[in-house]
């Protein structure tokens, strides 16, 4: 098995629209849309380092799903759950991007960062 990387801190940076371009917008935009459980989706530029290197750039998918997500330790279990299933099938559906973009859920309390710095890819019509 090859080993995990290593940890790493991520500062989000405010992300200009070109930063991603309108093909991938168009398969990450027909991937949610197909993904009932997200109500919207973020690219976002973040500032990557991990311990003894230099700060990496990175563009990052981040998703906030239609059901309420605690950021808190005590749910982290049910976060899993939500999370891996989606996860699984970006993954499989778009092995380029989550290799490129990787994919997270957030937590209700890490909206409004995204909302701030981030590019709003998808957002699901409401009605």
């Amino acid at each position: 098995m090859p080993p995990l990387p290593s940890p790493f801190r991520e500062h989000l940076l405010p992300t200009e629209p070109d930063a991603i371009d309108g093909t991938t917008v168009d398969a990450l935009r027909a991937f949610c849309e197909e993904s009932p459980e997200i109500e919207v989706a973020y690219v976002c530029a973040a500032e990557r380092t991990r311990e003894g290197e230099e700060p990496e750039p990175v563009l990052r998918l981040s998703v906030k799903l239609a059901a309420p997500v605690d950021g808190s330790e005590a749910g982290r279990a049910e976060r899993f759950e939500q999370e891996f299933p989606l996860f699984e099938r970006f993954a499989r559906a778009r092995p380029d991007l989550a290799r490129r973009l990787g994919f997270s859920v957030l937590a209700d309390r890490a909206v409004p960062a995204f909302e701030r710095n981030g590019v709003t890819v998808y957002r699901r019509a409401v009605g």
